[in-house]
């Protein structure tokens, strides 16, 4: 990290997925900073469209998915944990899939007939993996490395129909109208949550059609071309 931040200091300018990184990288290296978010490209649009197309009516949270890429998210999964046994012991037919590295901890080694795991996996097949699972969960302690972070796994999810229960981030708090696009929960909000959306009190058809509404409208190249622009020209978005 030392040696990261030391070539940080030799260039002339970064470019950063959200506002947050973007102030904590002008802190450090006193340099100008652009935004370009994460979104997808035209592979990812079109895979996520067949696999809408497949998608089978909902007929109620049957798969919550968990998809956590790296081994950075263990601690961010102990959030969820014992919520999700509480809720899975109340209702026998709900699974949980998994994919990428995760140690899913103690609370939930009784419920392995239960949770499918898949290794790490490209991005396609990943949109495939994310368009199986009935609900979306993105637990992440509040802290500067997760308020750095951008908000694919919401628009990951939301482009293939699979609404999204995310900790209420920096970027997350800006993608995600509660109950509108989304969910926005906090740490010990969990099992009343994912109980309410097991026992189909949530709106979770709506939430889906509008989150995919704003995730073809946002985060696709056409909606960032202007700030790939500016920032590989260097220039400023007007206003």
């Amino acid at each position: 990290m030392s040696r990261l931040g030391a070539l940080l200091r030799l260039c002339d300018g970064a470019i950063s997925t959200n506002d947050f990184l973007s102030a904590r990288i002008e802190e450090f290296a006193q340099l100008p900073t652009w935004v370009v978010p994460n979104f997808l490209n035209a592979l990812q649009l079109d895979r996520s469209a067949e696999v809408r197309g497949n998608r089978r009516a909902s007929t109620g949270v049957t798969s919550i998915g968990y998809f956590s890429g790296t081994p950075t998210h263990n601690r961010d999964f102990e959030l969820v944990s014992t919520a999700l046994a509480r809720v899975m012991t109340r209702h026998t037919d709900l699974r949980l899939t998994i994919v990428g590295f995760l140690d899913i901890g103690p609370a939930l080694r009784g419920f392995a007939d239960r949770i499918d795991t898949r290794p790490l996996t490209d991005f396609l097949t990943l949109q495939t993996l994310i368009g199986s699972a009935s609900l979306n969960i993105v637990p992440l302690l509040t802290n500067v490395f997760s308020n750095s972070k951008s908000e694919l796994k919401y628009f990951e999810a939301a482009v293939v129909g699979t609404p999204t229960l995310a900790s209420p981030t920096y970027t997350f708090r800006l993608a995600i109208e509660d109950g509108v696009n989304g969910y926005l929960v906090d740490a010990y909000d969990w099992e009343d949550r994912l109980e309410q959306a097991a026992r189909g009190e949530l709106d979770l058809a709506g939430v889906a059609e509008r989150g995919l509404e704003h995730a073809l409208r946002w985060y696709t190249p056409a909606a960032q071309a202007g700030a790939v622009r500016n920032a590989v020209l260097g220039t400023r978005a007007p206003g």
